[in-house]
């Protein structure tokens, strides 16, 4: 721009000026220029007398130039000058800066505008989705509450209703339930229909079969591990009493546990903590436990094979499920219960029992229990092309006769039988050598093991068996040099029960 207000276009000394000026950042004046001859020339060419460049910054940054020149002979930028074009340099800076700003900002703004907009249609999909979730979580919980109520579990028979006396008295409690009784009879099923009966339902209900891991991962599994405790822990896991926390854990088959893993369980159930395997800080748990099992704790309890503290521990409330065999009366209304359930989930044409065939159902002695009429019947709606299914369709094998008190003392008779072998083979293969040994150090003497061997089977069973004890125990404390505790680890016993046999057997140390 001329000093007349004309505008002018950039030469070769202009565009010169004005990049000098954005590298040093100072004013350039015709004085920059008239130290080259060549470059005064240009000037004179053009009229320039007065040249004046001055830089636009803002925050360490050149936006540009303001340029200005002058032909007038007679007259020089003044001091005044200089001042006006470098006070109007800042404010066309901060004009630009501003503008730029504002273009800036209102790019901006349409990014926010257009991400708010799909952040608002993704949440209103995502509150879509999770209200279809929890409405199926809810619908599902419900389900589970209406198929596991103790109400819906089928049964007019005396035994079973007064189980349910027992679940309407124990359903809103904390307390631990022991579930007994034979394979099949539904302790599962009773143990869920205890949880979603209490006021824990909306948490977890979390089972575990301790009869199908060894001890190594039975322990990982309820107490969960960290990272690096064994060979294949890549990662921290939590355990079936963490993630039962406010629940209900269910422990199956809990006489199937070794004696340490009770012991751990005790320690759990004592303290309400558990400590991960490999980690040091201990975790609170609040679990309701039901635990259930197939065998006879009493006689466990007796053999030393299960914790008697843990047995009360567990045993606050019991509930013994009786087997099929003695609640006849709800045979037909399981089999009628179990067919319509096949029909309808494997949309199958109406089906019916014959009246032969229900009372054919009824003569088995079903030692599957529920398990096995369940799993029966379904196979007989599927296989059969019947509306009717027929007598001639009961494919049970009954050839093996219900239990009855004679085929039970039988039973017994084949038990006595099966442990007389078995001790007479221990005595041969383990006691024996070590009497021989005994007697031939004692008396100095020749001694066959056919005469012990004689002598043993001469004597009634129950006399052999304490004899075999005796002689086991003397053995076994004199192999350990009578170290109580030794002893009861190789016999895979409790230390109180080694002492109550010690003790009824009169077995001393010798000097």
């Amino acid at each position: 721009m001329r000093s007349d207000g004309q505008m002018i276009q950039p030469t070769g000394y202009v565009e010169e000026a004005i990049e000098l000026a954005k590298k040093e950042d100072r004013p350039i004046t015709e004085e920059d220029f008239y130290r080259d001859p060549e470059k005064k020339k240009i000037l004179s060419q053009y009229g320039v007398v007065r040249i004046l460049a001055l830089s636009l910054p803002v925050r360490e940054r050149i936006l540009g130039v303001l340029y200005v020149d002058s032909c007038n002979n007679t007259k020089e930028f003044s001091e005044q000058d200089r001042i006006f074009f470098y006070a109007l340099t800042r404010q066309m800076a901060f004009a630009l800066e501003n503008a730029r700003l504002y273009e800036e900002n209102l790019e901006a703004k349409k990014k926010v505008e257009e991400l708010n907009r799909e952040l608002e249609i993704k949440f209103r999909e995502q509150q879509e989705e999770l209200e279809e979730v929890r409405d199926t979580l809810e619908v599902n919980l419900r389900e589970l509450e209406r198929r596991y109520t103790y109400h819906n579990i089928i049964g007019k028979s005396k035994a079973i209703q007064d189980i349910f006396d027992i679940l309407d008295k124990i359903s809103p409690t904390n307390l631990p339930v022991l579930i007994t009784g034979e394979s099949g009879t539904g302790k599962e099923l009773i143990a869920k229909s205890l949880h979603y009966s209490s006021p824990r339902k909306d948490k977890p209900f979390i089972s575990v079969n301790c009869a199908a891991l060894p001890d190594s991962l039975l322990e990982s599994e309820l107490f969960g591990h960290k990272k690096g405790a064994f060979t294949g822990a890549s990662q921290d896991k939590k355990g079936l009493f963490e993630m039962a926390h406010h629940g209900t854990l269910f422990l199956d088959e809990v006489g199937d546990m070794s004696l340490k893993m009770q012991r751990e369980l005790l320690r759990v159930l004592q303290e309400g903590e558990i400590r991960p395997v490999g980690g040091r800080d201990v975790i609170k748990v609040n679990a309701r436990i039901v635990a259930a099992t197939n065998r006879n704790l009493q006689d466990m309890l007796q053999e030393g094979s299960f914790r008697e503290d843990l047995y009360y521990r567990l045993n606050v409330i019991h509930i013994e499920l009786p087997p099929l065999r003695e609640r006849k009366e709800d045979i037909l209304l399981l089999a009628e219960h179990f067919l319509q359930s096949v029909v309808r989930e494997e949309n199958l044409p109406p089906k019916r029992f014959a009246p032969e065939s229900l009372k054919k159902l009824m003569e088995y002695s079903w030692p599957g229990n529920v398990r096995e009429l369940r799993n029966f019947v379904e196979r007989t709606a599927l296989m059969s092309s019947n509306s009717v299914i027929g007598p001639d369709e009961i494919l049970l094998d009954f050839s093996a006769k219900p239990l009855t008190e004679t085929s039970l003392k039988d039973t017994t008779s084949l038990l006595v039988q099966e442990l007389r072998a078995e001790l007479h083979a221990a005595i041969r293969e383990e006691i024996l050598p070590e009497l021989v040994a005994h007697q031939k150090k004692e008396q100095n003497t020749t001694v066959k093991k056919e005469d012990i061997w004689n002598q043993l089977l001469e004597l009634p069973f129950q006399e052999a068996k304490q004899k075999f004890i005796e002689l086991y125990l003397s053995e076994l404390l004199k192999s350990t040099r009578y170290n109580i505790t030794q002893a009861a680890e190789k016999a895979k016993i409790l230390r109180s029960y080694l002492h109550k046999l010690i003790k009824k057997y009169n077995i001393l140390e010798e000097e």
